[in-house]
């Protein structure tokens, strides 16, 4: 497999990746929705869950940003535009890393409050 193959594989994984991402925020917004029901009288519960809206609407423009960069070096690789692609994609993977280990962290603490507050 040359280089070119190698990293449209990784493409390929990491927007499957992003995907599972995307439809585990929209699971938070529900869940969102839901502890804000049962806790409208409650202006600290109301107050994290305003803030967990706008940290998961961050992740979701983070999502998109990342596809729209996968996109772009797919585009540069079919292109025949491949000088410098091997360090935008090793950039690319250490951000898309960071986010994942980002995203772990958010996912413990949300489920905490949701569970503490369900």
């Amino acid at each position: 497999m040359d280089q070119v193959e190698f990293q449209h594989a990784h493409h390929r994984q990491w927007i499957k990746e992003l995907d599972f991402f995307q439809d585990e925020v929209k699971i938070f917004q529900n869940e969102l929705v839901k502890v804000w029901q049962q806790h409208i009288q409650s202006f600290s519960i109301q107050e994290h869950v305003q803030e967990y809206r706008s940290i998961l609407m961050k992740k979701l423009v983070h999502i998109d940003d990342f596809r729209h960069g996968i996109l772009e070096l797919e585009r540069q690789m079919a292109n025949g535009e491949l000088e410098g692609i091997d360090v935008r994609h090793a950039q690319l993977a250490q951000d898309i890393e960071a986010f994942r280990q980002d995203f772990a962290t958010l996912k413990d603490t949300f489920h905490r409050f949701v569970i503490r507050n369900d």
